[in-house]
């Protein structure tokens, strides 16, 4: 078996064991008398393939907690991030990311940690009768990553974002932009700057899934379709530009499941534009 395919298994794995939900019995097992409510991650700039956006913030923590993790599965490419969460009160929240990623540029899997994104979040304005939810994010991505092995910038990148979600009805409408400024590194190589942008409607779904004939499946569940995309300019080497300059588009179908053990997510996206991935799919667990 090829290294990079055993790999992908082995984390497929990981994924699966930390991210599958447990049944919910209609019975009085002891799982469900003693499971308590959890909480969850909700910075955006952490995960932006993740369907919808998070303009609300849960119970605050005291202390920094791993909470989660995701993977990401594309052409030649996965990535498994681990997420960090901290809450000091109910109006903001930081958060970070740390991941381990494979690519295949060429003929070779190549693997190690990426750079790592520190963010945070702060609500201006919470949704009612008058206004929607409104926040803003901002982070700076670390460069933990190798840059000569395609697994980093090699350089500081600083990130802002803002965002909106209203309900009307029963539809959930969001908009989430956002822009990433990097930095030149030591090679004097400069990625281009990346403005990315996503619009979509989730419709929650009422009834509880069905696994057989004594098992549901219970909890919060709301699908979701959006577009998502990121534009990027040109990159820079040794003061001169690259001209590969790219705009990246999808068409998102996602699905979301709440439940008292924790909150799961799954995105495919298609790509719309030459520039971008034949498709992309990503699961998310936060506990």
């Amino acid at each position: 078996m090829k290294k990079g395919v055993g790999q992908f298994i082995v984390f497929i794995l990981i994924f699966c064991f930390f991210a599958i939900p447990l049944p919910y019995y209609p019975t009085n097992s002891l799982i469900h008398q003693f499971t308590n409510s959890l909480i969850y991650a909700e910075v955006n700039l952490l995960e932006p393939l993740r369907p919808g956006i998070e303009g609300q913030i849960p119970e605050k923590t005291t202390a920094i907690i791993l909470e989660g993790l995701g993977f990401n599965l594309a052409d030649n490419y996965w990535e498994l991030p681990f997420l960090l969460a901290f809450r000091p009160t109910t109006d903001y929240e930081f958060g970070a990311r740390v991941s381990i990623r494979a690519i295949k540029p060429v003929n070779k899997w190549t693997n190690g940690i990426t750079d790592t994104l520190i963010a945070g979040k702060y609500i201006f304005f919470r949704e009612s009768i008058a206004y929607p939810t409104i926040f803003a994010e901002a982070g700076i991505s670390l460069p933990s990553g190798d840059f000569d092995r395609r697994l980093g910038n090699g350089a500081l990148s600083f990130l802002l974002a803002g965002g909106m979600e209203r309900t009307i009805g029963e539809i959930h409408e969001n908009i989430f932009l956002n822009y990433r400024y990097n930095l030149k590194n030591s090679d004097d190589y400069q990625f281009g700057n990346v403005f990315g942008y996503t619009a979509g409607l989730g419709y929650p779904l009422k009834k509880p899934v069905k696994l057989a004939e004594n098992i549901l499946l219970v909890g919060d569940w709301k699908i979701f379709g959006e577009l998502k995309g990121w534009y990027h300019t040109d990159d820079i080497d040794k003061g001169v530009s690259r001209a590969n300059a790219k705009n990246e588009l999808y068409l998102s179908f996602g699905v979301k499941y709440k439940s008292k053990w924790g909150k799961y997510a799954l995105a495919l996206l298609l790509g719309l534009t030459k520039e971008s991935s034949s498709y992309q799919v990503y699961l998310s667990a936060r506990y």
